[in-house]
């Protein structure tokens, strides 16, 4: 990948089942669809991170995800520059998070824009597929996280002090880290 290798990486063996890799990609995505909305966080020609709301188009069948931008934006520059990028996701109603790390790039195709154009995406493009600037950021993970809780707030809560307290198990049966290339 281009540009610098950003601090923290840290880059997980396959998993040895693939029944289990499948079943950790189908909940990331099932995660990502109902969150929709994500923070993309990309290195700046500054050095410095910014981050900025994206709504999701598409999470395909590898785990890519698509989003909707302006071919000649600032975020498209620097990722031109440098296609190092994370996501985050977070729903707390749901106690659902995803963060993921990817590679991202730049796609200007028409069949392309056509087949994951959403009505909602109008609010951005109102001009919608005829907006002569519109193009696809797509981002391919390298590595994803994510938290799918379930338990109330006072079981968490219990969880906790018990932990502190050492007489639990400080463990999360819903957290997942995942290697997707």
């Amino acid at each position: 990948m281009p540009g610098l290798k950003w601090p923290g990486l840290i880059s997980l063996p396959k998993n040895n089942e693939m029944k289990s890799q499948k079943d950790e990609l189908t909940k990331y995505k099932e995660l990502v669809k109902s969150i929709n909305v994500g923070i993309l966080m990309i290195r700046t020609s500054g050095d410095e991170f910014k981050s900025r709301p994206m709504s999701t188009c598409q999470v395909d069948e590898n785990g890519d995800l698509w989003f909707f931008t302006d071919e000649f934006s600032e975020k498209t520059r620097d990722i031109s520059r440098d296609s190092l990028v994370y996501v985050n996701y977070a729903d707390p109603s749901k106690k659902s998070y995803v963060v993921l790390c990817g590679s991202a790039s730049i796609h200007t195709d028409e069949e392309l824009k056509k087949k994951l154009w959403n009505p909602s995406s109008k609010y951005w493009f109102p001009r919608g597929l005829e907006e002569s600037r519109l193009a696809l950021i797509k981002v391919e993970p390298i590595e994803v996280e994510y938290w799918s809780g379930n338990s109330s707030r006072i079981v968490i809560l219990f969880k906790m002090i018990s932990s502190i307290l050492g007489v639990g198990k400080s463990s999360n049966k819903n957290y997942k880290k995942i290697s997707v290339n």
